[in-house]
């Protein structure tokens, strides 16, 4: 409906050409500031909570929290600096495999919930493999069968 507004705009300003094209120029700026507020607030609290867990967790209370912070902050630069499309391509491989392992878990965690179902590690790492096969070993598999 609206891909030959936005034929040419690149992914990263996408929902800012939709936002400003289907509410005009006035609700579009309101759009993307809100769009823009809510990303500051997801950063600063995402970056609070990995400085925390860093310190606490990882590092066992051994470096402090501004250090964790320190380098929260310096992985946060690093990751900025490939921008959008290096992000994604980053990201996609491992997403492609996780997301169906962790929906897989998150069912599991509910029949644990209400049923008492025990077979959660099983279920997840199967569904992990099976994923794994899937999306890295097929193209493997007609490769093997072409050379035989």
């Amino acid at each position: 409906m609206y891909g030959t507004h936005v034929y040419g705009v690149e992914r990263a300003q996408l929902l800012s050409a939709l936002t400003t094209f289907i509410l005009g120029n006035g609700a579009g700026i309101l759009a993307n500031a809100t769009v823009a507020v809510a990303c500051l607030a997801t950063a600063v609290a995402l970056t609070t909570v990995f400085a925390e867990y860093l310190s606490n967790e990882i590092f066992g209370g051994r470096f402090g929290y501004r250090y964790s912070l320190l380098i929260t902050t310096v992985i946060i630069f690093a990751m900025t600096n490939l921008g959008l499309e290096g992000i994604m391509n980053t990201v996609f491989p491992i997403a492609i495999v996780l997301y169906p392992a962790v929906i897989a878990l998150c069912l599991c965690n509910i029949a644990y919930k209400l049923w008492g179902f025990k077979y959660t590690k099983i279920i997840f790492f199967s569904v992990l493999a099976i994923t794994l096969i899937v999306q890295y070993g097929m193209p493997y598999l007609s490769l093997i069968q072409k050379i035989y």
